[in-house]
């Protein structure tokens, strides 16, 4: 059962480190001058309001898909 458990937590670090190598960048990027707007634009409506804004292409809700992510 220790050995299953250490190949779990190696598996873990490895991943991990995987993560980090490939990711790092990402963790020093900020936000644009534009994204708090944007932001601000999709606490309003429902959830599904957003979801459903996808479906409508006459929708002018601008990058819905982005919200719920």
């Amino acid at each position: 059962m220790i050995a299953g458990k250490r190949v779990q937590a190696l598996f873990f670090a490895v991943l991990l480190a995987f993560f980090y190598v490939f990711h790092k960048r990402a963790l020093a990027a900020h936000f644009g001058s534009d994204e708090m707007m944007n932001l601000y634009g999709h606490w309003h409506p429902p959830l599904w309001k957003t979801i459903a804004a996808e479906f409508g292409f006459w929708s002018k809700t601008v990058r819905p898909m982005g919200a719920v992510y």
